[in-house]
């Protein structure tokens, strides 16, 4: 009797083990992301480096080797909790960050924020589908060098990363070129990176510009409304073609007269991937604090900061 029983124990542990622990040694595991190859490449043992749509989940700290500072959930945007927990600890620096864009989609304002708060480059030196790396603007110039030597399936590294880091020179707007029925008030000035000019796009007049342009237009108290008709010329986002544009980003700023320049909003328009963002999209701001100043339109290059093929236009400008 004491044999069956001691069989019997022992069978059942096998039939236990089989049917649970044993699944997970029977199982091929998964690679480890190849961000994480990229932050070892790029970084040195002592950087920290911030999570954003990782929650708790330390998969790439672990295959990084590197110190990290994750931000759960829920407090994406809670820089001040940020700053507190940076207060206590020790004085390392974080020199890089990830964002994970399928689980948080982050603004150019967001980026924007934490890459002037950290010193980090302001647009990303690699993407993957595991989140976008940028890293300390001492770093960065050299970490595509890095990059550019190993071989990545899911990773892409962003070669136009030192176009977008070198120093920008705009230029005046010939005002004659601004004169135009469809621009409602008249622009009191521009700068542009390319140029802008008058031209017909698809049969329409418009402002044809490229990224990075400036229009500045007057306000008073009584203005509060402002519709804007702009889009991305087709012959840019021809699917097959490797130098297709991917995507701009149209911002609206309010600039009270002596103040403070204050983002209102912001889109992003990418129509080679994404089929609503083609031919003209409308944007509106159906309210804002009535101030004497200007409203400013900024076209960007799209996150990954790729100027190639940009060529955006504009068909209306209406301020109420």
């Amino acid at each position: 009797a004491k044999t069956v029983i001691v069989i019997l124990f022992f069978s059942t542990q096998l039939l236990i083990f089989y049917r649970g622990y044993a699944f997970n040694h029977r199982r091929e595991l998964p690679q480890p992301p190849e961000i994480a190859a990229a932050i070892k490449a790029t970084t040195s043992p002592e950087d920290v480096i911030l999570f954003y749509g990782w929650d708790w989940n330390a998969l790439i700290p672990y295959y990084a080797q590197r110190r990290s500072l994750m931000v759960p959930s829920g407090r994406d945007y809670d820089l001040a909790a940020l700053e507190d927990i940076l207060s206590r600890l020790p004085p390392r620096k974080i020199r890089g960050m990830i964002i994970r864009t399928s689980v948080i989609p982050a603004s150019p304002e967001f980026i924007a924020n934490r890459s002037e708060r950290f010193g980090l480059s302001s647009v990303p030196v690699a993407t993957s589908p595991d989140g976008d790396l940028y890293l300390s603007s001492d770093l960065a110039g050299e970490a595509v060098d890095k990059l550019n030597k190993q071989t990545f399936n899911q990773v892409k590294i962003n070669t136009h990363h030192r176009e977008m880091t070198e120093p920008v020179i705009l230029k005046e707007a010939d005002p004659y070129d601004l004169d135009l029925p469809f621009l409602n008030p008249r622009p009191s000035h521009a700068q542009s990176q390319f140029g802008l000019k008058p031209a017909v796009v698809e049969g329409v007049n418009v402002l044809l510009t490229h990224p990075r342009t400036h229009l500045f237009f007057p306000i008073t108290q009584n203005n509060t409304k402002v519709r804007i008709l702009v889009g991305i010329s087709r012959d840019a986002f021809n699917a097959n073609d490797p130098s297709a544009t991917d995507g701009i980003t149209v911002e609206l700023a309010i600039i009270p007269a002596g103040g403070v320049r204050r983002v209102v909003m912001s889109r992003d328009l990418n129509p080679r991937k994404k089929e609503r963002d083609r031919g003209i999209q409308e944007i509106t701001l159906d309210k804002f604090d009535p101030i004497v100043g200007e409203l400013e339109i900024y076209l960007s290059p799209g996150l990954l900061g790729n100027l190639s093929n940009d060529w955006a236009f504009i068909s209306e400008v209406t301020i109420k």
